[in-house]
């Protein structure tokens, strides 16, 4: 069995995933695993634009009382609060990586183009038009590619945590040492191990133990994409699951394919 050894390893190459390779490798060698294409995760897929405060007049606290409001007051306000005071910059970095914002078109004083969606008192929402998520995917992994100390391994889906039950010497202590990943199209499981263990996606796969079917986001393959949401799920169910059934099912959006099996869609049919 192959042994890959980092830093730091990620599992995902969505936004969230590269944003955290980026932000590591300047110190850190860092390993990101993504189970199909870098480009076929959810973040490619994403519309709309992102929300910060930008335009003349509009302020954190104006910004922050609108989220309160619109996650009905069950948000925790420290988290909005840094997500709200951290939005501008976050958004400058993106442009420096090269996302083509749309900017503003003839005079005016705004750089961008700001759109108002709805929850929000102020236009807060810059964009690339109608495809922002491609957009923003597509300069993180220009980015990723570019760093000497993030290496991306494509078509590799994780299907087990390395821990102390697979030592030499048995240990319950529940560390997580790295990841056993399945490739896609060999067929093959590589061992890939590091210090610190980032799987941005984790809470996500344990929702789904909320759900009597299981749904599987891209087309399986030989059943192995369903078999990784199970196992991964059924693995990362002791940790997470417990609280976000009770709290995390609030804010998700739920989608009809998600009530059926990968092979019988008649739910999602509403038969």
């Amino acid at each position: 069995m192959a042994h890959h050894n980092y830093d730091v390893l990620i599992i995902g190459s969505g936004a969230a995933g590269l944003t955290a390779a980026l932000n590591l490798a300047d110190t850190l060698k860092v390993g990101v695993l993504a189970k199909a294409g870098l480009s076929e995760g959810s973040t490619a897929h994403a519309q709309g634009g992102i929300a910060a405060v930008l335009e003349a007049g509009d302020t954190f606290e104006s910004h922050i009382e609108d989220t309160m409001i619109a996650g009905a007051g069950l948000n925790d306000r420290r988290t909005v609060e840094f997500v709200v005071e951290h939005a501008p910059a976050a958004i400058e970095r993106l442009a420096a990586l090269g996302v083509p914002f749309n900017p503003t078109e003839g005079e005016g004083h705004d750089r961008w183009h700001l759109t108002r969606e709805g929850g929000h008192s102020h236009r807060r929402i810059v964009h690339v038009d109608d495809a922002t998520g491609r957009a923003v995917q597509q300069a993180l992994e220009k980015a990723a590619q570019a760093h000497p100390n993030i290496t991306l391994i494509t078509d590799m889906m994780a299907i087990d945590l390395v821990t102390g039950r697979h030592a030499v010497r048995y240990s319950g202590d529940g560390r997580v040492r790295g990841v056993y990943a399945l490739h896609r199209e060999k067929g093959h499981v590589a061992l890939f191990t590091a210090l610190r263990i980032v799987d941005p996606d984790a809470p996500t796969f344990a929702s789904r133990q909320c759900f009597l079917q299981q749904f599987a986001i891209v087309k399986i393959d030989r059943h192995v994409d369903l078999a990784r949401h199970v196992i991964r799920s059924v693995i990362l169910r002791q940790h997470f699951a417990e609280k976000l059934c009770r709290v995390e099912i609030v804010f998700r959006q739920i989608f009809p394919e998600e009530l059926a099996a990968a092979d019988d869609v008649s739910l999602a049919h509403g038969e």
